[in-house]
């Protein structure tokens, strides 16, 4: 027991004891922790709560702003139901029978004849007569419609030019062009500028392209000219509506009654259509975002080339030059199964020599210029066309004097006027015409300044 009393008497008291110099150092750290942990853990719990009076704040907000929305669609339900359903053109819209029959015939004409007339006044104007003296033949309905007929080929203008850049372009130019044919790839692709026979050095394009030619290795030749496959697409796409090229079916049996090719009872190509269509392939591929007589980045002189392939196509069917007539052979074969070659009977089957064939083809693109241009100076007034300065530009509108287009010779497009023999006729005069250039391969000068051509622009309140 004494030894257990004194092992016990013998025990080293705590450091924490009363008096102790180390008197609970590890403690006080520990004591200094906890309450700056405790403030940290007040901090945390008023934020965390802010966070939350925010979050229900948002949530408010959001119910409100979901029950504005359901609101505000059924006011738009409602005005559907209730409201008055407009035409998209706001100008010029024809308002009767007469007026539609005239705004089709626009379009038609556009197309298949001459897609750009610059002064519709003079081209609808009534010829004035010796005898005819009462003052109502200066209110003639086609004077007063001047505005829907330049309405209706702007319109037909913008939609063709927008279409042939977007729809099918794949089944139309192939894989590799139409992925070149957004606005950003346009003005530098090396494809493009190949196909449209671009010169780097001067920066000119060929008036007769390979993508117009169905040889592009050979050069342009009365057999080598506007007879590509794109060409044939083109055509078919205006007459048949872009869908027709990825049926497997005939053109004709793929036919909607909404296609231009039903509601203008088209049977056969004409001088018109395959020279817009060879056009409107330029404008695609060109660096030009608006279209009009001529390029505002590229230069090209549409108008001008337009008149040139349609005359060279005019003047080979009136000579009846085989290969001319060959081309719309196949034209008309390909796109209309049904129809039957109307030049066989009549061409000469007898092969010239190449010597002739240049020859012919030169005589071709001068003959109106020289001879019938000569007699058309004689016959037909002279209109001038005020080509409007570009946006940005500062000269001001220069007027050039320009023969009216020979008529095209195609008696399935008519403006519904007859000849003494019942026959349709149209009396082509339209402003904005231009002398042909012998060759085949002009160059086409850039311009180096704006204000230099009319860009044909979207009508006012029309949507697309």
């Amino acid at each position: 027991m004494a030894r257990s009393d004194t092992s016990r008497h013998s025990i080293t008291p705590p450091s924490n004891r009363i008096g102790d110099t180390t008197k609970g150092a590890a403690f006080d750290g520990l004591e200094e922790d906890l309450i700056d942990t405790e403030k940290s853990r007040s901090a945390l719990r008023t934020v965390i709560w802010n966070i939350q009076s925010e979050l229900a704040e948002k949530e408010q907000v959001i119910e409100e702003q979901r029950d504005l929305i359901q609101k505000l669609q059924s006011d738009v339900q409602g005005l559907k139901k209730t409201a008055t359903k407009r035409r998209k053109r706001a100008t010029a819209v024809p308002v009767n029978e007469n007026e539609q029959s005239l705004e089709t015939a626009a379009k038609k004409f556009t197309v298949m004849n001459h897609f750009y007339v610059t002064e519709p006044e003079a081209f609808l104007k009534v010829q004035l007569s010796e005898t005819w003296t009462d003052k109502t033949r200066f209110d003639s309905e086609l004077v007063l419609l001047e505005g829907l007929f330049e309405q209706a080929q702007q319109d037909k203008r913008h939609s063709m030019t927008h279409r042939i850049r977007t729809s099918n372009t794949t089944a139309v130019f192939g894989s590799e062009i139409a992925t070149e044919l957004e606005a950003r790839h346009r003005p530098r692709s090396p494809l493009l500028q190949q196909v449209l026979g671009f010169n780097a050095e001067n920066g000119t394009y060929e008036r007769m392209p390979p993508i117009l030619r169905a040889n592009p290795d050979e050069p342009p030749s009365k057999a080598n000219m506007l007879n590509s496959q794109v060409v044939k697409k083109v055509i078919q796409a205006m007459l048949m509506g872009p869908a027709s090229l990825v049926k497997n079916q005939d053109p004709d049996v793929s036919l909607s009654a909404k296609c231009n090719g039903k509601i203008w009872n088209i049977t056969s190509v004409t001088p018109g259509i395959i020279a817009f269509a060879a056009i409107m392939i330029r404008y695609a591929l060109s660096p030009d975002n608006e279209f009009g007589p001529t390029g505002q980045t590229s230069g090209i002189p549409y108008l001008e080339d337009f008149d040139y392939y349609k005359k060279c196509l005019i003047v080979g069917q009136r000579k009846k030059v085989r290969e001319v007539m060959e081309l719309f052979d196949s034209f008309n074969g390909s796109l209309f199964p049904n129809h039957k070659a109307s030049w066989k009977d009549q061409r000469d089957g007898r092969r010239s020599l190449a010597e002739e064939d240049d020859d012919l083809f030169q005589e071709i693109a001068e003959a109106t210029s020289d001879e019938e241009g000569e007699e058309n100076r004689q016959t037909e007034p002279t209109v001038h066309a005020s080509i409007p300065a570009a946006r940005g530009g500062s000269s001001a509108a220069q007027v050039h004097p320009v023969m009216p287009t020979v008529p095209d010779t195609n008696d399935d497009v008519n403006m519904g006027l007859a000849t003494e023999n019942g026959e349709g006729e149209i009396g082509t005069k339209d402003a904005g015409g231009s002398d042909a250039v012998g060759g085949n391969d002009r160059p086409t000068k850039a311009p180096t300044a704006a204000g230099k051509s009319g860009g044909t622009k979207k009508g006012k309140g029309r949507k697309k």
